[in-house]
């Protein structure tokens, strides 16, 4: 059985462009409670994967305080750092779980709730639904 499972498509959000995403994410929903080492990672682009790389973001959660540390392992704009830091945090938080996140290309940061909250349902819709295929592309 494989740690994790990755899927691709494009999303479209209520506010905003549509987005290509590559989320690679554990097998089994994270737990609450216990201490989680599979991260979630995350790649979204305007532009498709022929775009220049873009803001990259390490973050991991503290088990005990739940405060959230983050590392930028590629820099870029601000407006583009700000929303790839945001993310970053809320998956971590939201999933206890270390969390690889990159955008690439612009995103204006009055897209960012649209973005954050159509990415947060994709994954939440691939937890819950483990046996579906849609999207697959590792697994």
């Amino acid at each position: 059985m494989s740690f994790t499972r990755t899927f691709s498509t494009e999303l479209d959000p209520n506010f905003g462009e549509p987005f290509q995403i590559l989320v690679t994410i554990p097998s089994e929903k994270p737990s609450q409670t216990e201490r989680n080492k599979v991260p979630i990672t995350i790649f979204i682009s305007k532009e498709g994967p022929n775009t220049q790389f873009g803001c990259y973001i390490y973050s991991i959660v503290h088990p005990k305080t739940s405060q959230v540390y983050q590392t930028i392992l590629n820099n870029s704009n601000e407006g583009l750092l700000d929303i790839t830091k945001k993310l970053s945090n809320v998956v971590s938080k939201k999933y206890k779980v270390p969390a690889y996140v990159n955008v690439n290309g612009y995103f204006d940061i009055y897209d960012y709730m649209g973005v954050l909250k159509t990415v947060l349902e994709y994954i939440d819709e691939k937890f819950d639904n483990p046996e579906d295929t849609k999207d697959v592309i590792i697994q």
